[in-house]
């Protein structure tokens, strides 16, 4: 519960919002596109059914009302790989772009029922800190705050996010102080790009950079951090792709020539533990080549990235969720120069038959931040990453 709660007058409750990140809005070009009610109303309903312990039952008992007074101001999406909110590649194909939305609307609230009116007040605060909206929502898009709040603490938002997401950790690093938000913003998502791509997929351009799950589920000792979780050395979806012929090899010298000469014994397709996406784009001797990635038992479509980012004034907060049962041990289809059938890590590769996925973010933090070289113009203007563990 927030120090500072909105109260009803009578049935009604009235909130300013006011955006923390632009919002993904296929209405961009409309008067008064803000946040929809039809998205914000089931969320708020699941998790006041959370907050009463209760299985969620069907909509509740209450309406609102949301008005955006003021024009939103339109930010461009994915225009270039350092540009601002170049994280975004929905764009690629469209003929009619999605944009990004800053708006700050009203929102209104219509109860009769006591009992939860009262739970309204209690926790509409916390749902906004730990609530984003819109596409991408998981990388820090569609965040919002309550204006009556006021500011609240980092220790109190981290905890918030833990209890939420049923994390232990939540991790945070701040911008500087009095930076004007709309520029700050633009400066977090290449933060989140940066440090989320590094993690999962590596780096490509300036200095090269491995991908750090890679490097973890390798138990590359020259990471120094703790891969104890990972039993064995596990191979990679990336390297088996050029082996198998899938993918297109372009090659840099003799040694890569003979790393995919090979054949890695223990591949696995690791990266669906960090989300999947329905393609990938492969750099080919001409021109990028699409390799396409199924499920042959047309169970599972995507895997959403158990990375969850949210923005608050200058602050960048994240934290990460277990992996779900039914993703270990799962083979994918992947189609490309040719077609091959690959699995993810079962839970006998890791140590208490589950991948620690809190254990390897920290990891991942304690690395970048004592690496120097690792986004050293970024770090200037982001400081480094806090690890706050939730008591609770």
């Amino acid at each position: 519960m927030s120090d500072n709660v909105s109260k009803f007058q009578g049935c009604r409750l009235v909130v300013h919002l006011i955006a923390q990140s632009p919002q993904i809005h296929f209405q961009h070009r409309e008067t008064g596109v803000t946040l929809r009610g039809s998205e914000l109303k089931p969320k708020l309903d699941i998790f006041l059914y959370k907050k009463m312990k209760k299985e969620y039952r069907g909509a509740l008992d209450y309406k609102i009302k949301i008005v955006c007074e003021r024009p939103p101001e339109r930010v461009d999406l994915g225009t270039g790989r350092e540009k601002p909110y170049s994280i975004f590649y929905g764009n690629t194909g469209r003929e009619e772009k999605l944009a990004g939305v800053w708006s700050d609307p009203t929102l209104e609230i219509l109860c009769f029922n006591e009992e939860l009116k009262l739970l309204i007040e209690e926790n509409l605060t916390e749902f906004f800190c730990v609530t984003n909206f819109g596409m991408m929502q998981d990388k820090g898009f569609g965040s919002y705050i309550l204006q009556e709040a006021g500011h609240i603490s980092p220790k109190r938002i981290g905890e918030w996010l833990a209890k939420r997401y049923e994390a232990k950790y939540c991790w945070y690093c701040s911008g500087r102080e009095n930076w004007a938000k709309k520029e700050c913003s633009k400066t977090q998502f290449l933060w989140i790009k940066n440090f989320y791509g590094i993690m999962k997929s590596g780096q490509n351009y300036g200095s090269y950079e491995r991908s750090f799950l890679f490097e973890y589920m390798h138990k590359n000792k020259q990471k120094l951090v703790d891969t104890s979780n990972v039993k064995e050395s596990i191979d990679n979806e990336k390297a088996w792709m050029k082996q198998q012929g899938i993918a297109p090899v372009i090659f840099k010298s003799d040694n890569n020539k003979m790393k995919y000469d090979r054949k890695d014994e223990n591949s696995r397709y690791v990266r669906a533990f960090m989300g999947m996406a329905s393609t990938q784009s492969w750099k080919g001797e001409v021109k990028s080549e699409t390799i396409s990635i199924s499920d042959p038992k047309k169970e599972i479509e995507r895997i959403e990235s158990p990375v969850y980012f949210k923005i608050i004034e200058n602050n960048i907060y994240f934290i990460i969720r277990e992996i779900p049962d039914e993703i270990y041990g799962k083979v994918f289809q992947f189609s490309g120069r040719k077609t091959g059938r690959l699995k993810t890590p079962e839970k006998s590769d890791f140590t208490d038959n589950r991948f620690d996925a809190e254990a390897f973010m920290s990891a991942y933090v304690s690395y970048y931040n004592s690496n120097k070289k690792l986004d050293k113009e970024l770090k200037q203007k982001i400081g480094p990453v806090r690890e706050w563990r939730y008591e609770g």
